[in-house]
């Protein structure tokens, strides 16, 4: 927020500026996986060159790149994070612990998730420096330089909010000690989707834990950062897959929750990848380089391509749709345009819109909004009774609805909150109150449609049809090929598009 603010402010495009900041972040991280390879495992230069671009390769991070969220930099905050600290809990230097405190405060303040390494470096060091007969004040000067920054950060919080927890954590959390399906899903997709990585990192944590101790003898004052960082890495996955799968993951594209965890497998798988590279670069297994080779590249091309995207390109209603819709994925997203369109409207600040993402389109177009979600509505991140909430939809009265359908031409049933499920309360009488007026294609790069729908009895309703339609909507059916309220699902809708 601070860094893309100044060019908020000076008129930028937010999302080129933060494509540009997850570019700069992920080039960084390519520089450490190569530098720590070589300098903590000694891995070749061949070895290093390939882990460390390995992390671009994977078929997630450029559309998280292009995506242009947080994931990326919280990645490399993590991966600094983790550097810094095995090395302090190795040396007790306190240049790494300032590090180590730095980079966890930025990372945290990013995914809060990546705060989870605080309490398992706390518990290492009990297990490693709590023995050692030296000074206590490294520890001391990171544990205040944390408490320095956090307790003024919680009290700004009550202050402020009310509240220590963001909405947010309301909204994903699941109640008691039960397991998000959802949750599960991610994690399962996560480890399915990087499981020779991880595999190859299981392979180096084994062999650094299984022959040397992570408990200090007293006489020592070091422990092998090989093994700190196999044992820290190991523990993190863990908190991390135990977090998820209680949180109910909210637009989790490309898997971006769990992606921070992937320079650090790499960090760690990083020896048994050069001893494979090594293998393989071998004469007599020359030609099987040169055989998988082809065979990789057109993996690495066509896994870099968003999967949601794809569909839609190859569902495409025209070859000029198809067009429209590589264009629009590349330069940038549906929220955006929207939001830039609407800000147009003559009376748009007077105008209650109601959406499950409370980001580009409110920030953009200076209307009220309805924040079905509950990200910037206590009240409604906090109620669980779907029914007070559907009454509390429709007793605001949105001038205009933004309802997302998904691409098999189905209210979406995967959203967050009660409100989430829309495909749920879709057949509640009160939608006859609205009426369908066009579509936006693509919004969440792919993931769904947005079905724009207005009241009829808005004092904005005429003036509303006509500026939507030739100006935000990129088509319309003839009639909505969606069931809503009392109406049904219109069979063989002609679509009509407009731009």
């Amino acid at each position: 927020m601070v860094a893309l603010a100044p060019l908020i402010k000076a008129g930028q495009d937010p999302l080129l500026a933060s494509r540009f900041l997850s570019g700069l972040a992920l080039f960084g991280a390519c520089l450490i996986l190569y530098r720590e390879s070589k300098r903590t495992y000694g891995s070749s230069s061949p070895g290093s060159t390939v882990t460390a671009l390995l992390l671009p390769i994977f078929p997630a991070t450029i559309p998280l790149v292009l995506i242009g969220m947080e994931t990326i930099p919280g990645a490399l905050g993590l991966l600094v994070a983790f550097v810094a600290a095995s090395r302090f809990l190795s040396t007790n230097n306190y240049r790494w612990g300032l590090a180590f405190a730095t980079s966890v405060i930025l990372s945290g303040l990013l995914r809060p998730e990546a705060l989870l390494i605080v309490p398992l470096v706390a518990l290492f060091w009990l297990v490693i420096g709590a023995r050692r007969k030296r000074s206590w004040w490294p520890e001391c000067l990171v544990a205040g330089v944390l408490t320095g920054f956090f307790v003024p950060y919680i009290i700004w919080k009550l202050a402020y909010f009310g509240d220590i927890f963001p909405n947010p954590f309301y909204v994903k959390s699941v109640e008691g000690w039960g397991v998000d399906s959802a949750g599960a899903a991610s994690v399962s997709t996560f480890i399915s989707t990087y499981a020779l990585l991880l595999g190859f990192a299981a392979f180096g944590v084994f062999s650094h834990v299984s022959t040397r101790p992570l408990a200090c003898a007293k006489s020592q004052q070091r422990v092998d950062v090989q093994v700190i960082q196999a044992w820290l890495g190991l523990f993190l996955a863990v908190s991390y897959f135990l977090f998820f799968v209680r949180t109910k993951p909210l637009m989790d594209l490309e898997g971006r929750f769990l992606f921070p965890l992937v320079p650090i497998a790499l960090l760690i798988a990083s020896p048994v990848l050069d001893r494979t590279l090594a293998w393989v670069l071998e004469v007599k297994h020359r030609k099987i380089l040169w055989a998988t080779a082809p065979i990789t590249l057109i993996f690495v091309l066509v896994a870099n391509i968003p999967t949601s995207s794809l569909t839609r390109i190859l569902t495409a209603r025209s070859l000029d749709q198809a067009g429209s819709i590589m264009s629009k994925q590349i330069a940038s997203n549906a929220e955006l345009r929207v939001g830039l369109s609407l800000a147009n409207y003559p009376s748009i600040k007077s105008v209650k819109i109601a959406f499950a993402d409370s980001g580009l389109i409110p920030y953009y177009s200076h209307a009220k909004w309805l924040d079905v979600v509950g990200l910037n509505d206590s009240y409604i991140a906090k109620t669980k009774d779907k029914a007070k909430l559907i009454d509390c939809f429709f007793e605001q009265a949105p001038d205009l609805v933004l309802h997302p359908s998904d691409l098999g031409g189905s209210w979406i049933t995967w959203g967050h909150g009660p409100l989430g499920d829309c495909l749920s309360w879709a057949n509640d009488p009160r939608w006859d109150d609205y009426e369908y007026l066009g579509t936006v294609e693509g919004a969440a790069f792919g993931s769904y449609d947005l079905q724009v729908l207005v009241r009829s009895d808005s004092k904005f309703a005429s003036t509303l049809r006509t500026y939507l339609n030739t100006s935000v909507v990129d088509g319309r059916f003839d009639s909505l090929p969606i069931a809503l309220g009392t109406r049904q699902a219109a069979s063989n809708a002609k679509w009509f598009p407009t731009k």
